[in-house]
């Protein structure tokens, strides 16, 4: 129910996968994220999206307003029997999709920052097919997003980092080759 609400949420780790700029604004020096949903459990028991995401702060030594960060998405989609127009077997296959990504971002001042993400896209869904005449090969792109993050307080401080604030988040996100 929340959407991409994850481009504007306060930063931490999975930043990386939302919007990298929110990076150089986190509290802390470094963090990692690591996450594993079985998808649709009930109907397919093998079908999986796992994500593992960090990130690594660095300047000066008081004001550390730059981040580097690494992620990794991983999208089994189980074993897939293969079949022809007859219903007869044709051949098993192991459909997987991943995309390997690095980042950096940077903090602009105290409020607002601005990111940078490149990634590599690889889409084998057709993967172990046996289909006479035609050669298939896993789909392959490159991509880059953009993000930006502004943050500030709104009403009252209620110390420890407590209080409301008001976040806005902008991403714009796989520009590159298509994958076919």
């Amino acid at each position: 129910g929340m959407g991409d609400v994850g481009i504007a949420l306060s930063p931490d780790a999975n930043a990386q996968y939302w919007n990298v700029s929110k990076l150089a604004l986190t509290q802390k020096e470094a963090g990692v994220s690591i996450s594993y949903t079985p998808w649709l459990r009930d109907l397919v028991p093998d079908i999986s999206l796992t994500n593992i995401a960090g990130y690594f702060k660095f300047g000066e030594e008081d004001n550390k307003n730059q981040a580097v960060s690494i992620g990794l998405r991983y999208f089994s989609l189980g074993d897939i029997s293969y079949t022809d127009i007859n219903a007869q077997n044709i051949g098993t296959g192991k459909p997987r999709e991943f995309a390997v990504s690095a980042g950096y971002s940077r903090a602009l001042s105290e409020k607002f920052s601005i990111g940078l993400t490149g990634k590599y896209i690889s889409s084998n869904i057709i993967n172990g097919a046996a289909t006479a005449g035609s050669n298939y090969s896993p789909g392959k792109s490159f991509a880059v997003d953009f993000g930006a993050y502004y943050t500030t307080r709104i009403g009252p401080d209620m110390g420890e980092g407590l209080g409301s604030r008001l976040n806005l988040g902008v991403a714009v996100t796989n520009l590159g080759t298509k994958v076919s």
